[in-house]
């Protein structure tokens, strides 16, 4: 019977740990996002809204390891725009790989 209880006691110990461990990774991720909110732009809106969206929605085929034209296109327009050169220039606080921009320039 108290080994009943103990085993009891020792598994709700351990949900209560979870939970506190799950709660506090919320608690992080929320205050990296509100980092972003003190993010002022200096560059005019994004005026290739429709690539943004064909990059966002892009499903990568493994089969031919390549991208399509149309991303390709998609994603050279987007790096010709002021306000994404912007972000990645504060990639220190968007977190944007340094080495993308080699990628990107080609």
């Amino acid at each position: 019977q108290q080994q009943k209880q103990k085993k009891a006691t020792e598994s709700k110990t351990e949900e209560a740990g979870a939970e506190e461990e799950e709660e506090e990774d919320d608690r992080e991720t929320k205050d990296e996002l509100l980092i972003y909110d003190q993010i002022t732009l200096q560059s005019p809106e994004l005026s290739a809204v429709a690539e943004a969206k064909l990059v966002m929605d892009y499903e990568y085929d493994k089969h031919t390891k390549r991208l399509d034209d149309a991303m390709f296109a998609a994603i050279k327009t987007l790096w010709s725009e002021a306000v994404v050169k912007e972000i990645y220039e504060l990639r220190n606080i968007t977190k944007v790989e340094t080495s993308s921009a080699y990628f990107w320039d080609r």
